[in-house]
């Protein structure tokens, strides 16, 4: 998490305020004269984070909005995910009812950041590897063990509900762009839905990119988590090595992927056609970055989050290459030709 801006004494005393009012013995442990209260900023979401510093500790406190429907899931995941080893930051406490929590500092790093300046291959393999292998064991043991869990199932719904996103927020609202045949469109759309929707459940994160995932003490640290649900294995893979945020060369991921598919081996998972998982891999992919060209779009255009325009052009590349090595997306294929004259 990177810190923002120390909150002004105005700010901090409505911060502690609300929390007092709350939970006057949560405010008595963890907010009785701090040094600094820390807004943590970046992230498309609605949550805020501050760093709470009292002499040489801090603690994180999560404010959701009153009556967020994923404060709990975060608390059940977060736990789940403990349980399986998972490195998450500890919750030391929370209330339920008014949305608040405290929790351990994953520090400042994120994958995002260390890779803000240039890194030898060797150094991104070693780094993208330990990643990789959290990512495995998290979606195969997470799997078999997920079942008391109330996690939501990314299904065919889901993912038309991305690319319509898709469609609304990037391509007809950011783009500017009137599509004329919009039927076509929708048919490719349901066509891509149903073949990445026929794939086995494992366990999915739904926002594995680097900007989630923290480095602390040397160990990756895995956060934001909340959307978490039963879903095809491709898409967190996905999400890692075609990420808008750290762009990958291509002899890079190649070699990831086969490292991938060894630890999904070891994790007790043989990938027997691996033709077909590099097929379902290039479709997750389309949808993937669909999806986050849907929210880069939203969140500058709905959100006041105007910085996740620079975010756009890597997502579109994405989508243009991968688009050139298919030929049933003939509409999506024309559109995002058109976009990359306006991106």
């Amino acid at each position: 998490m990177r810190p923002g801006n120390t909150e002004s004494p105005a700010k901090q005393n409505d911060i502690l305020f609300r929390v007092f009012r709350e939970d006057e013995k949560l405010y008595e442990k963890y907010l009785r004269s701090p040094e600094s209260v820390t807004l943590i900023s970046g992230g498309g979401s609605d949550r805020s984070f501050y760093r709470i510093k009292q002499g040489k500790r801090t603690v994180i406190l999560m404010l959701s909005q009153p009556g967020d429907r994923e404060f709990e899931n975060y608390l059940e995941i977060d736990r789940f995910l403990s349980n399986i080893s998972i490195g998450v930051p500890e919750i030391y406490d929370a209330n339920l009812e008014k949305c608040f929590l405290f929790m351990e500092d994953a520090g400042d790093e994120s994958l995002y950041d260390k890779f803000q300046t240039s890194r030898s291959e060797a150094e991104t393999l070693y780094w993208y590897k330990k990643v990789l292998a959290i990512l495995t064991h998290m979606q195969i043991k997470g799997g078999r063990k997920c079942s008391h869990l109330n996690l939501r199932i990314f299904d065919y719904h889901a993912l038309r509900k991305e690319t319509k996103y898709f469609q609304e927020y990037f391509i007809e609202r950011y783009c500017g762009i009137s599509i004329s045949d919009k039927e076509k469109l929708a048919q490719e759309f349901r066509a891509l839905a149903k073949k990445v929707a026929k794939e086995p459940l494992h366990f999915m994160h739904r926002d594995f990119q680097s900007q989630n995932i923290m480095i602390k003490n040397g160990e990756i640290r895995v956060i934001d988590f909340q959307g978490g649900r039963k879903g095809l294995l491709q898409y967190d893979l996905v999400s890692i090595l075609k990420d808008a945020y750290v762009v990958l060369s291509e002899k890079t991921r190649k070699k990831l992927i086969l490292f991938y598919l060894e630890k999904l081996g070891r994790e007790g998972l043989k990938i027997k056609d691996h033709e077909q998982f590099y097929e379902v891999l290039t479709l997750t992919g389309l949808q993937r970055n669909m999806q986050a060209l849907g929210a880069f779009s939203f969140l500058s255009l709905v959100k006041g989050k105007p910085w996740f325009k620079q975010y756009i052009p890597a997502g579109v590349q994405y989508l243009y290459s991968a688009l050139e090595q298919r030929k049933e997306f003939p509409r999506l294929s024309a559109l995002i030709k058109q976009a990359t004259q306006v991106v």
